[in-house]
């Protein structure tokens, strides 16, 4: 999702956010990064139900946006992964699947 976001950002992006991110471009990390943990999830996972790898695929996709926007003093490239881990963790074990 970082090289949508930052190419979004500086395309497209008009709503600032804190360090320099831009909306746009926060969006744009939340549809890749939940795009690309949907394909691994089906790769790995995919006997598992669709409706709950695209609900762990958007949550992972979120929080990882959620944690780059955030990442102004931590580097983000600990804070995004470790983000979206604990986000597909979290949604599958209340949806029932071991991820």
């Amino acid at each position: 999702g970082d090289p949508a976001a930052g190419l979004v950002g500086r395309r497209w992006g008009r709503r600032q956010l804190a360090g320099g991110r831009t909306l746009e471009g926060t969006l744009a990390f939340a549809l890749f990064g939940s795009l690309a943990a949907f394909a691994v999830l089906l790769l790995w996972h995919g006997a598992a139900p669709m409706p709950a790898l695209i609900a762990v695929s958007v949550a992972a996709g979120a929080a990882g946006a959620v944690a780059e926007a955030a990442s102004v003093r931590i580097d983000d490239n600990l804070s995004v992964p470790l983000a979206a881990a604990v986000a597909a963790a979290l949604t599958g074990s209340v949806l029932g699947l071991r991820i």
